[in-house]
């Protein structure tokens, strides 16, 4: 990952992902449950060398934000990785 992480507001985030077509789904994590510590809902997304990541931290059991919207504020993370160098 590159040393310049930027944390961004969800207006950031929508403005930046727009409506998708340049990106797609590299990794994600949907785990309401907390089976693996608490209750999580991330997305990476990847254009180019660009990622964006979404993390959501729902209600226990909850898929979708309720009237009362999740549990903690989501995140949003944006950062370029590294090319690879093959060729040294």
């Amino acid at each position: 990952m590159s040393e310049s992480v930027k944390l961004l507001t969800c207006k950031e985030r929508d403005a930046l992902l727009g409506d998708y077509t340049d990106w797609k789904v590299a990794a994600s994590l949907t785990d309401p449950h907390g089976n693996f510590g608490t209750p999580t809902i991330t997305t990476t997304w990847a254009r180019d060398l660009e990622r964006l990541e979404d993390i959501r931290h729902p209600h226990y059991g909850e898929y979708a934000p309720g009237p009362e919207g999740d549990a903690e504020p989501c995140e949003h993370y944006y950062w370029i990785e590294e090319q690879d160098n093959d060729d040294e």
